[in-house]
């Protein structure tokens, strides 16, 4: 004869029991792993950008910084026949490096490097009268308070200048980063 004590012992727990909860377990388990894969995945993405906007803002100091303001624009574009006589001449590409030199960005397809300087051109002509809304453009860049169709490459007081980083993310994806900034002469 049993006590009744040992009635209300349990039994054990039955195998649907052990089902429902290795399937809880499951869902629970992966819902953490999508989780993990999604903050390494932004984490990366968020790197790429940071890297890209290191890039511009390095680029653009440095055009700030190269000497006389009247040069800026002969030594970033893309025209070499009218490079300057001292031998720094950049142009206006330019690659995502580390201080090493190692790349921390992979170009696009087709592309040799992700970064491109953009000044408010036609052709190899700087021009007041380039359409350009994200620089404010068309803009008077010689202080005559005229907005005309002649080349400025000599005459400029004002150089509205973009830094474009187009990249190959990890994710298969192509990304664009652009820092604006305006450069005076004052």
């Amino acid at each position: 004869m049993k006590t009744a004590f040992q009635q209300r012992l349990p039994r054990g727990v039955s195998m649907v029991e052990v089902m429902v909860a290795l399937a809880i377990l499951a869902v629970a388990t992966t819902g953490v792993l999508v989780t993990i894969l999604s903050n390494t995945r932004l984490t990366e993405s968020n790197h790429e950008f940071s890297h890209a906007a290191a890039a511009a803002r390095k680029t653009l100091t440095e055009m700030a910084g190269s000497g006389e303001f009247k040069d800026i624009f002969r030594r970033f574009n893309a025209d070499t026949t009218d490079n300057h006589g001292d031998g720094y001449n950049p142009g206006n590409v330019f690659d995502v490096v580390d201080n090493a030199g190692k790349k921390l960005l992979n170009p696009i397809a087709g592309q040799a490097q992700c970064g491109t300087v953009i000044f408010p051109m036609n052709g190899t002509s700087l021009r007041e009268d380039v359409v350009d809304s994200a620089m404010g453009l068309p803009m008077d860049l010689t202080g005559d308070g005229v907005v005309d169709a002649n080349d400025h490459k000599g005459d400029y007081k004002i150089l509205p200048t973009t830094a474009r980083v187009d990249w190959a993310g990890f994710d298969g994806q192509n990304h664009r980063f652009e820092l604006r900034m305006l450069v005076s002469d004052k």
